[in-house]
């Protein structure tokens, strides 16, 4: 999420450290927090956790971090080896140091103290120091200003309320911002559920704000007279308890560009020639959420989690079968907030499979222009069948304060006799079937009318063997086993068998994938951007056999779940989001330079789970 995070200080004193001290073969870690620049409250700032004697990632208890919603770790390895001839004598000085970075924020203002971190490192714990840091309140700036609404002010619990925090930016500092971030307490409420809105369209990009994934989106806007970019999310609210919230004021800080500074040095004008940023900071109004509990009375048998209003509509295709024809059956729920409709809140007649043959298998509910649709196959039974009866779902209807009963249309249908066809009808018998010992005669139709009598007394017994031999499917086995050997031939000469080329591809994917985001580093940002997303979509594609032009940063995530938690696929994911939006934002939204190793860290654990 930090643009400008890279604290040269830190690394110069690392990397100097490492010229100057020789190998040793204990391991120590330790933990650090610069303090050398000031920590803004509600702002991002590193932990780093430094494996002096190692060169490779440890397990970390983050135990003592999650107070301040830790993200990562960026990992970098520092090793450095050196050779030295001293009268013909070799000698060679090795370093390993390898450092764990967590991106954590800064509470309100005041003094912290982070508990020592347990670290361990092949079956071996180890302990780092504890470390204590300051937290200053960030400089004020009538250029920006939050604000934080609601949908309503009163609900019952369980109904879906829609938050929105709103960030306004005049033009004249637009193109100033640097890193920025929010802070919205209600987030870590524990009676509170958090969902997005059903429509996601016009997104600028994906964020994290107080451990929760939101999608960014901005515009153009008039805010108190001025001109001004609205930076804006939106989150479903969904209280799980009565009583009165308090919602405590959201936060943002952003690094906003004051001057520039220019080393004289050219050989240092390219790493150096930035602009100098200052944190500022602005708060949001409060806001009261009154949750009522839902009532008693009314409640029926089949009781609901839907509050709020729906209605319900039915749909058949086609509606002119014969018995046993499938016929598509439709199912629209309209309503507030759909998603937490599915197919057990749809209520069906009790005698419904009494007229009506049920396909178990159901398609998956998909929301479509603000609706979502349940599809399903039936068939009709009998002939008797005229309508499809009505289907309800029960819900709490929030503007009555009672609960209520949605319900849908019965359609009618014309179910017309399906003949079955039997032996008898094939042979033309009427269903009158002979005895063998009566003499067959002539009928107008049927088998046996279009047979001449002499070919029914030859003998059409079945013989495999005479099959088998017969100069016809003796030519047929010849030809099918010479083309069998000759495709077996052309196959291993030219080593083309797919199921290998799709095992070489995939083992080929990590180097291929991490060989190009560790070259981001010589590039300039601009295609690092893209660079970063191609490479991980790439490898998404080659390690799952799938096309990459088809490969979505949503595919990615529900890959990676099938092979790592929920957490990892978030991360990756929503770095490919970022990296795009990145791309094209008007506000330069953030980049981390510390994204390709998180993107390398997740390859390399997939590749562990998929040995």
């Amino acid at each position: 999420m930090l643009l400008i995070k890279r604290n040269y200080l830190l690394f110069a004193v690392i990397a100097l450290s490492i010229f100057l001290c020789t190998a040793q073969a204990d391991i120590k870690v330790y933990a650090l927090v610069d303090n050398s620049k000031d920590i803004y409250e509600n702002s991002r700032f590193d932990y780093n956790i430094i494996i002096d004697g190692d060169d490779k990632t440890a397990q970390v208890d983050i135990t003592p971090l999650e107070k301040f919603d830790p993200q990562g770790p960026s990992e970098r390895n520092l090793s450095q080896k050196s050779i030295s001839i001293i009268n013909g004598r070799k000698s060679v000085n090795e370093v390993k140091r390898f450092i764990m970075t967590y991106s954590i924020v800064a509470p309100k203002v005041g003094y912290y103290d982070i508990d020592p971190v347990k670290v361990t490192i092949d079956g071996k714990e180890y302990t780092t120091n504890a470390v204590t840091f300051s937290v200053v309140k960030a400089a004020s700036t009538d250029k920006m200003d939050i604000e934080m609404s609601l949908s309503k002010s009163k609900c019952y619990v369980g109904e879906p309320v829609i938050l929105r925090v709103s960030w306004y930016i005049r033009y004249s500092i637009a193109q100033a911002i640097g890193d920025y971030g929010f802070s919205v307490p209600i987030f870590k409420n524990p009676d509170i559920l958090l969902d997005n809105l059903n429509d996601q369209s016009s997104a600028s990009g994906v964020s994290m704000v107080s451990g929760t994934k939101v999608t960014i989106k901005q515009r153009r806007i008039k805010h108190k007279g001025f001109n001004c970019f609205e930076v804006f999310f939106d989150k479903v609210v969904i209280p799980t308890a009565s009583g009165k919230f308090e919602l405590a004021p959201s936060t943002v800080s952003a690094q906003i560009a004051v001057g520039s500074s220019r080393s004289s040095n050219s050989f240092f004008s390219d790493i150096f020639d930035q602009k100098e940023y200052k944190t500022f900071s602005a708060t949001s109004n409060s806001l009261v959420l009154e949750v009522s509990p839902l009532p008693n009375n009314g409640k029926s048998s089949n009781d609901t989690k839907l509050v709020g209003k729906y209605s319900v509509s039915a749909t058949a295709t086609p509606d002119k079968v014969k018995v046993g024809d499938p016929i598509e059956l439709k199912v629209v729920v309209s309503g507030d907030y759909l998603k937490p409709v599915d197919w057990s809140d749809l209520i069906f007649p009790a005698d419904f499979e009494k007229d009506f043959i049920v396909s178990k298998q159901k398609q998956s509910a998909k929301i479509e222009d603000g609706k979502k649709v349940f599809t399903q196959t039936i068939r009709a039974r009998s002939d008797s069948v005229d309508k499809i009866p009505t289907i309800s779902i029960n819900y709490f209807d929030v503007s009555s304060g009672k609960y209520d009963t949605a319900k849908s249309d019965p359609i009618n249908i014309v179910v017309s006799p399906n003949k079955m066809l039997t032996l008898a009808d094939v042979e033309g018998l009427d269903g009158n079937v002979t005895s063998a010992s009566k003499k067959i005669t002539s009928e107008a139709d049927g088998i046996k009318a279009n047979l001449e009598s002499h070919r029914l007394l030859v003998d059409q017994s079945f013989s495999l063997k005479e099959l088998a031999l017969s100069s016809v499917n003796l030519t047929l086995w010849v030809i099918t086993i010479l083309m069998l050997v000759v495709s077996l031939v052309v196959r291993f000469i030219r080593n083309d068998d797919p199921a290998k080329k799709i095992l070489k591809r995939q083992k080929q994917a990590a180097n291929k994938a991490i060989r190009k985001i560790k070259s981001i580093d010589e590039i300039n940002s601009q295609e690092a951007k893209t660079t970063l997303a191609e490479a991980m979509i790439g490898y998404i594609a080659d390690r799952f056999n799938r096309r990459e032009g088809s490969v979505t940063s949503h595919d990615c995530y529900e890959l990676i779940e099938k092979v790592l938690d929920g957490d990892d696929a978030s991360k990756y994911s929503s770095i490919i989001e970022n990296s795009q939006a990145s791309i094209y934002s008007s506000l330069k939204a953030e980049y981390d330079t510390k994204w390709a190793n998180v993107a390398i860290e997740i390859i390399k654990k997939i590749e562990e789970e998929l040995k």
